[in-house]
């Protein structure tokens, strides 16, 4: 089984999370199935694999998307897997930066439900919103690389 994780942001404790209510099977891509940050409750939409610069909802199998490159409304999405740069994740000490554009994720606040964005910053003296940590739920480390 590949290490699963949950990413937790370090400003305020809350964990990656699919805004999706309803079946797995139901859920669309793009901008209609966007992230936020809620309290970590090991729901499937919480529990991640990272590998090869892919992070990847262990269980849609879709990937977090570079979404909207629009300045003003900037987001991350979920899609199906594809070659494309906007689903290649780089760690950057605790950020998690796009291969596309080198922006990385970030929320829009810190409460519970705050959408998660994409935003330039400078990865070596990050904001605190925009640093992530990966915490081990399960599963082998020798199949997981970032």
């Amino acid at each position: 089984m590949p290490t699963q994780y949950r990413i937790t942001n370090v400003a305020n404790g809350l964990c990656l999370d699919i805004n999706h209510s309803g079946e797995m099977e139901n859920m669309q891509e793009g901008s209609a199935t966007s992230l936020f940050i809620q309290p970590f409750s090991g729901n499937w939409g919480q529990v991640w694999e990272v590998k090869n610069g892919h992070i990847k909802n262990a269980a849609s199998g879709f990937r977090i998307h570079h979404g909207n490159q629009d300045a003003n409304a900037p987001f991350a999405c979920m899609v199906k897997p594809t070659d494309e740069k906007h689903q290649v994740w780089k760690k950057q000490g605790e950020c998690l930066m796009c291969e596309l554009d080198g922006k990385g994720l970030t929320v829009a606040g810190n409460d519970a439900g705050s959408r998660v964005e994409i935003r330039p910053f400078d990865a070596s003296s990050p904001p605190t919103d925009c640093r992530w940590k990966l915490e081990k739920i399960n599963g082998d480390d020798s199949s997981s690389s970032s």
